[in-house]
């Protein structure tokens, strides 16, 4: 547009003169972009009611869960938007500044921008609230939460910004007329001048009439009586001064309430600008927390980790099980007494591990295989240590054995035996804040994030796997062979057997049976630790009761004893199938059955349990004719041919017995520290029933009572007959024959048998205590005394 008459283009002022009379663009409208606002956000607050519905969990329960956490799908998807929305707000201030002619941020008006800036930053809150829905209300302080409020004061003292712009202007004009206090300053700079000016050449009264009007406000009537002390030529000279000071007096007044006005338009900006680059760093700080980016990260590297014993669990993604009691206090309870915690602090545990470190594994490489045994008994904190003597320092947290993070955190499917090496179970635990389980979308809790695990989702029982099969493959010929390889406990791998015979029971189903009640996190607060009702749960017992008990406690204290009865009762039975009398010998025939369990029996460390026969004979008169198994004291040993053979050092430590017992049946196997397999008379490798080798004590063996290399665990045999005392099988009923010799019996025969257990031999918890160094803490040897022999099964016949 030009002036008419004219070529000439409008003046810089005739422009801004235009711009600001003109119509404001639509895109200048705050009412257009108050209006995609308030679509959006009901859009984000719609989503966030359609998740928490629960319509979206058949979608992916884990993803689409109705739980309202940042770490969901949606709380991903919401936080993104929120984040795209702080940057589109801080756009506005590159518009204003930096890009005014940039091709993409230089388009479109100050004022467009403007709305775009204000609607942003509320829709940025709106985004994050629905992003972190439940986790706003946890107790603690996240970095979540604090990014979240910085964000809600940014945006709030940005729109009091807004507002006083346009509240404050208005009365301001009425007292200050605009905001230039330079232009005021110079007035009353060039007033104060004027003032010099009129006085030059005066008297001294003028003088000191001048700073008199100076010094401040004056009445007309001051000014009056002040000027009768002049002379009458200056008087006039007087009144323009007065008139001069007093507009300088205004100028001064204008200038101060200006100053007023300026900061309070600008107090909101300081506050705005340094909040904003306070929040950009907690949203780093939340995004890298969030992510587990310094487990993940400080994870790579065992090694890097030593030093973080005992830092907090943010930094180590290393959470101890005392952190679940919270929610989970039944389940803590019952794991707080199991053996899988004790699985690091047990006395033998603790002797026998020093043992095997300083006098097989301490020579060989680290950390395979030299911490064969702690990897397997504590994966968590194994990863924090390269220590292999017991116990480690750090606390309860750093011994607490297989803690609830072993099978929660545990990423993938373990193989059987891979736990023992550093790239097993430990390599696998998933370092951070999520936890694993068999349910897809848990209820959300400020505490982690749950997820279900592939082993959970293929075999539960697999978790086993891992610990439960300890074997070293020797030759290093990519297979684990019995006798050629250290085989120490087989358990797993004896279950899988059992499964592909068609055998129905599991691992969880004995050893995690379902207990009572229906929440999981049933000591949970809702919604302070549970943001909402749980559907309801099978629950397992989480006290894994088994063979074991504490060795450090009293047998009456273990608080499991009782499931532990019961569950090694229900395994086992015993007959008395065939008692007859043929002259002079009477001819006994028991029969033990494994009706149970799921795998051998006994199984585990097999060397280190004692399942046997107790069979008494005793005449009419009420003496005894004969005996095999029995024992005077609970801490007495049995009378094993093979542990008292000559030669024998471990049988040095036999307590109990006047010789061996020929017709003894005790299942337990033999350690040995040096295996061979079994050959026929042309050295011709002999197989077991299972297309296996059979492991056999090689020539010059020794029994012993720590694990060495190139030994391993073979079977007994029972000298009267030669029979092999193998464990049994699952559903394998075994008969044993024995010759009673009846001279001088009298009257009816009462025989008596019973199916004892015994989960540790005295003999092999004395040749441990023997070499125990000066100062070695728990002393095994005074607690044998509470060794327990459990009475399994038992039978009676009378024969006339």
């Amino acid at each position: 547009m030009t002036h008419a008459g004219t070529n000439q283009r409008p003046s810089t002022l005739e422009q801004v003169t235009a711009s600001m009379h003109r119509e404001p663009r639509w895109f200048e409208r705050h009412v257009l972009w108050f209006g995609l606002s308030l679509i959006f956000g009901a859009s984000l607050v719609g989503g966030a009611a359609l998740v928490f519905s629960g319509a979206l969990a058949s979608v992916d329960a884990d993803l689409w869960s109705r739980n309202l956490r940042g770490y969901t799908g949606f709380g991903e998807i919401t936080g993104f938007a929120a984040v795209l929305l702080v940057v589109l707000a801080c756009a506005f201030s590159l518009r204003k500044r930096v890009f005014q002619e940039s091709r993409w941020l230089g388009r479109g008006t100050v004022m467009a921008w403007l709305w775009i800036h204000v609607y942003a930053g509320v829709l940025s809150v709106v985004a994050a609230f629905v992003h972190a829905g439940f986790g706003l209300f946890d107790g603690g302080v996240t970095t979540g939460q604090v990014a979240f409020w910085l964000l809600v004061a940014i945006v709030a003292s940005g729109v009091a910004w807004r507002l006083s712009y346009r509240l404050l202007p208005p009365g301001a004009a009425l007292e200050v007329g605009n905001y230039d206090r330079h232009a005021t300053r110079v007035r009353a700079e060039q007033q104060a001048l004027e003032l010099e000016k009129r006085s030059a050449g005066g008297s001294p009264e003028l003088h000191r009439f001048k700073e008199w009007l100076l010094a401040g406000e004056r009445s007309p009537a001051d000014v009056a009586n002040a000027s009768q002390g002049l002379a009458a030529h200056e008087r006039a000279r007087a009144a323009e001064m007065a008139e001069l000071a007093a507009s300088r007096g205004r100028a001064l007044g204008r200038h101060a309430l200006q100053a007023r006005y300026v900061a309070r338009l600008q107090n909101w900006r300081r506050w705005h600008v340094p909040l904003s680059l306070l929040f950009v760093l907690c949203v780093v700080a939340h995004v890298v927390a969030a992510y587990d980016v310094p487990a993940e990260v400080l994870g790579l590297d065992r090694a890097r980790l030593e030093p973080l014993v005992g830092a907090s669990p943010a930094l180590t993604g290393r959470h101890p099980s005392r952190a679940c009691a919270t929610c989970h206090a039944d389940i803590y309870e019952e794991w707080r007494h199991s053996m899988h915690a004790r699985a690091l602090t047990s006395p033998l545990m603790i002797v026998q591990a020093n043992q095997v470190d300083r006098l097989e594994l301490g020579s060989t490489s680290s950390p395979d295989p030299r911490l064969f045994c702690v990897n397997c008994h504590a994966p968590r904190e194994v990863t924090l240590t390269q220590e292999a003597t017991l116990p480690w320092p750090g606390g309860p947290d750093m011994n607490e054995g297989i803690g609830c993070a072993v099978c929660h955190q545990l990423d993938g499917v373990p193989e059987p035996g891979e736990a023992g090496f550093s790239t097993g179970v430990a390599a696998r635990l998933e370092l951070g804040s999520t936890m694993l389980g068999s349910i897809a979308g848990a209820v959300g809790n400020p505490y982690h994030q749950s997820r279900a695990g592939e082993a959970y989702r293929r075999d539960p029982n697999a978790l086993c796997a891992g610990c439960h099969a300890v074997q070293l493959d020797r030759n290093a010929d990519g297979k684990v062979e019995n006798g050629r390889d250290l085989v120490l406990q087989s358990t797993y791998l004896e279950y899988r057997r059992y499964r592909d015979a068609g055998g129905t029971g599991t691992c969880i189903g004995c050893h995690m049976p379902v207990r009572s009640g229906t929440r999981a996190a049933a000591s949970a607060r809702i919604p302070d630790d549970q943001d909402f009702v749980a559907p309801a749960r099978v629950l397992h017992s989480h006290a894994f009761v088994g063979a074991d008990y504490p060795l450090d406690l009293p047998p009456a204290q273990n608080p499991h004893r009782v499931e532990r009865e019961a569950l090694l009762k229900r395994a086992a039975v015993l007959a008395l199938e065939r008692v007859e009398q043929r002259g002079q010998e009477l001819v006994v025939e028991v029969a033990i059955g494994n009706v149970g369990a799921g795998h051998d029996m006994p199984t585990g460390f097999a060397f280190a349990r004692q399942l046997w026969v107790e069979l008494v004979v005793e005449d009419g008169a009420g003496s005894r004719v004969f005996e095999s198994g029995v024992l005077a004291r609970v801490t007495d040993d049995l009378c094993d041919a093979a542990t008292l053979a000559a030669g024998n050092r471990i049988g040095e430590h036999v307590v109990g017995c006047d010789g061996p017992d020929p017709q003894l049946v005790n299942l337990q196997r033999m350690l040995v520290d040096l295996v061979d397999v079994k050959r026929d008379a042309v050295q011709n490798v002999v197989l077991s029933s299972r297309g296996e080798p059979i492991a056999v004590a090689a020539p010059g063996a020794q029994e012993v009572s720590i694990q060495k290399l190139a030994g391993g665990a073979v079977a007994r045999v029972r000298p009267s007959d030669q029979q092999p005392l193998t464990g049994l099988e699952p559903n394998e009923t075994r008969r044993f024959a024995y010759r009673v010799p009846l001279a001088g019996a009298r009257g009816t025969l009462r025989v008596r048998a019973r199916l004892l257990f015994r989960h540790l031999p005295p003999y092999f918890l004395r040749d441990l205590a023997s070499r125990q160094p000066e100062g070695e803490t728990p002393l095994l040897a005074p607690l044998i005394e509470n060794l327990e022999i459990l009475p399994l099964k038992q039978a009676e016949r009378r024969l006339n």
